[in-house]
């Protein structure tokens, strides 16, 4: 719920506006804005998710099912060497493999055929279940490692569909992260170290006092039990409630916008109670790191566990449903293609087919690497 809007500082009579109250204008517009963005960015991100289950995911399946079809035909003619060098055996064992590899992300492990899981034994050496598991152990050691950080996956059910299993991971690295915060213990701090923290909480100590006088100046004003007219006892219980976590949170601009609510109710014309350029100066620092907060926040709405699965269609962030809108266009695009061409593969054309499609893969794979090694900017 995006709270009301806070009125700005607004010019007196013969006198402009001092360069605090400007800034204090600008900041507090900069908040409600980024506050208008969170709620559109959570919004579409639900729509951007519900639109996943209910078009893609289905189109997913479908898409699995092809692939183990084209498997399944492209492994019969792999297993007959007529018409296959040497060269070419190992380009098309690699598009075997990652071919399975896109079955497994797509599907639960119940649901992916014996006979696929096979190939994918044959090919690699190993089952997948076993390769994810190393992998899973890898990550723990590496936690612990590099990060000082115990993670115990032992047991993360590997079962579910690779979006499951990382769900699981995540989850479990969460608590790991949050049980290392708790125990952390800091180092021994430099004389100078010392001194930016000293003047650092100064600031932050002004800031608290600051935040402690308006809320204990709304509380008087606020409190439901001065109040005799019932309608108006449950409006100053509600904001009363919301004053309560405004200030839990430090949060400066939902303690402005209650007490702007009230001056509303209590006033006609509202005139700013801020004028004061010291503890503009304090309101300023402080709507600056909300506004700081708020930015991260909206940055990494994607990021949450829970939108897993789009994730992938938004590595460079998330920028609306839109483009995954794109994406779902593109996947029947795949499916169709497909379809079309499993009967083709049937036929003695078949290999040559094939061989097209990994010669295919194999070019853009290495453009792909080139992109990602180029430093021109403009790949």
């Amino acid at each position: 719920m995006i709270n009301a809007p806070v009125n700005t500082i607004t010019k007196k009579e013969k006198s402009s506006l001092t360069s605090g109250q400007k800034t204090f204008n600008r900041l507090v517009k900069t908040i409600k804005d980024l506050q208008i963005k969170q709620e559109e960015t959570i919004r579409d991100i639900d729509l951007a998710l519900q639109f996943y289950y209910e078009t893609m995911k289905p189109d997913e399946a479908i898409l699995s099912q092809c692939f183990i079809e084209r498997i399944k035909i492209a492994y019969q003619l792999y297993k007959k060497p007529k018409g296959l060098s040497k060269n070419e055996r190992k380009p098309f064992e690699t598009w075997l493999l990652e071919e399975i590899d896109q079955v497994y992300l797509m599907s639960t492990q119940s649901s992916i055929p014996n006979e696929i899981k096979d190939i994918f034994k044959e090919l690699s050496g190993s089952n997948y279940e076993t390769d994810l598991a190393a992998e899973m152990k890898e990550l723990q050691e590496r936690m612990q490692n590099e990060f000082d950080m115990n993670v115990d996956l032992s047991d993360v059910n590997l079962e579910g569909s690779y979006d499951d299993v990382m769900k699981n991971i995540f989850f479990k690295l969460g608590q790991a992260a949050s049980q290392r915060r708790q125990n952390f213990k800091e180092s021994p701090k430099t004389k100078k170290q010392l001194e930016k923290e000293s003047k650092k909480q100064a600031i932050k100590d002004m800031q608290s006092k600051s935040l402690h006088a308006m809320y204990k100046q709304l509380v008087r004003v606020l409190h439901p039990d001065l109040e005799r007219d019932s309608q108006k006892r449950a409006w100053k219980e509600e904001l009363m409630k919301k004053l309560t976590v405004a200030y839990e949170n430090n949060d400066l601009y939902s303690l402005l916008s209650i007490e702007m609510e009230w001056m509303n109710a209590s006033a006609g014309k509202i005139e700013s109670q801020h004028d004061n350029d010291q503890e503009l100066k304090i309101y300023n620092a402080i709507l600056k790191d909300q506004i700081k907060e708020l930015q991260a926040s909206i940055s990494m709405l994607i990021m949450h566990p829970r939108n897993l699965p789009i994730q992938k269609f938004y590595s460079n962030g998330f920028d609306g449903i839109s483009s995954l809108k794109k994406r779902a266009v593109e996947l029947k695009n795949v499916i169709q293609e497909i379809q079309g061409m499993i009967p083709q593969l049937q036929t003695a054309q078949g290999k040559s087919i094939f061989k097209k499609i990994i010669s295919q893969r194999a070019m853009q794979n290495f453009m792909s690497q080139m992109r990602m090694s180029c430093q021109c900017g403009s790949c």
